[in-house]
C-alpha cells in the first residue's frame, strides 16, 4: 500500500506516467530556456494535465516542476539573486528552536498575536472581567 503513497502522503494517480515523461523532458532541456520560458512551459504542462485528467497533480510532480523553474539556482555554487533556506533555518524562523536564550526568542508569530500590543511595549487589550458572587 505504501507503493501507492507519494513523499507528502497523497496518492500517487494511475496517470502519473504521462506527466513524468512530460516532466523529465522539461528537466533534460530547462538550461536551454530562459526562467520566463520555463514557468510558461510548467504552466502548459499543469493546464493540460488538469483538462486531460480532470485533477490537479500530486505533490511529487509538482515538486519536480518547481526544480524545473528554479534549475538555474538550484545547480548554482555561487548565492546570488534569490536565497533559500535550509530545514534548519526554517525551524529556527518558524519554530524558534536552535535560537539562543533571551528574553525575546526571537520566532515568527501570526500579527493578530501583536493587534493589542502598543509601540510602547504595553498591551491594551480589553481586561478580562471576574465576577464573584
Amino acid at each position: 500500500m505504501l507503493a501507492n503513497i507519494d513523499l507528502y502522503g497523497e496518492p500517487i494517480p494511475p496517470n502519473q506516467a504521462w506527466a513524468d515523461e512530460k516532466i523529465t523532458v522539461l528537466e533534460d532541456t530547462a538550461q536551454e530556456y530562459t526562467v520566463r520560458e520555463r514557468i510558461v512551459a510548467v504552466e502548459e504542462v499543469t493546464e493540460e494535465y488538469f483538462a486531460i485528467f480532470g485533477m490537479r497533480m500530486n505533490g511529487s510532480l509538482l515538486y519536480r516542476l518547481t526544480n524545473v523553474i528554479l534549475s538555474d539556482d538550484l545547480r548554482s555554487k555561487h548565492k546570488k539573486g534569490i536565497d533559500f533556506l535550509s530545514h534548519e533555518q526554517l525551524l529556527r524562523r518558524k519554530e524558534g528552536i536552535r535560537v539562543r536564550k533571551s528574553l525575546n526568542r526571537g520566532r515568527e508569530v501570526p500579527l493578530s498575536h501583536a493587534s493589542t500590543i502598543a509601540i510602547n511595549g504595553r498591551n491594551y487589550r480589553r481586561p478580562i472581567r471576574i465576577y464573584r458572587r
